[in-house]
C-alpha cells in the first residue's frame, strides 16, 4: 500500500508532459486493488495454512501455482483477443522484458515444487 501512496503522490507532482485524463480516479482504484490484495493475502493465509505433511491439508504453495497455472489458461485468449483487434498492443514489449517475465514464472515454479517435495 505504501507504494501506492507514493505512485500517488508523485502523480500529483508529476512533471513529466504525460496527463492522465482522471488520476485521482486512478489512484483510489490502485489503493483499493492494494487493500483488496492485502485482504485476499490474509484470508489465504488463515484459510489454507502451510502443509506440514501430517495434516492432510493443501499447500499454500501449491494451491498458489495452480491458481497462477489456471490464470495462464483463463485469460490468456482474452489477451490474444486484445493483442490481435488492436485494443492493447503487446508489440512493445521487449524481448527482455518477455525474458524476464517467463524467468520469474519460472523461478516460482521451480521454488514451488522445491519447497512442496
Amino acid at each position: 500500500m505504501g507504494g501506492t501512496i507514493i505512485v500517488s503522490l508523485g502523480d500529483s507532482q508529476s512533471g513529466l508532459g504525460t496527463i492522465a485524463s482522471n488520476p485521482l480516479l486512478g489512484d483510489i482504484s490502485a489503493l483499493l486493488s492494494a487493500g483488496l490484495y492485502a485482504v485476499y493475502i490474509t484470508l489465504i493465509g488463515m484459510k489454507l495454512p502451510d502443509n506440514d505433511g501430517k495434516s492432510g491439508e493443501a499447500s499454500t504453495a501449491l494451491f498458489l501455482g495452480y491458481l497462477g497455472l489456471f490464470n495462464v489458461f483463463i485469460f490468456l485468449p482474452f489477451a490474444l483477443i486484445l493483442n490481435f483487434t488492436k485494443m492493447e498492443n503487446f508489440g512493445t514489449l521487449t524481448w527482455k522484458q518477455l525474458g524476464l517475465i517467463i524467468g520469474k514464472g519460472q523461478y516460482s515454479l521451480v521454488c514451488t515444487f522445491c519447497f512442496e517435495f
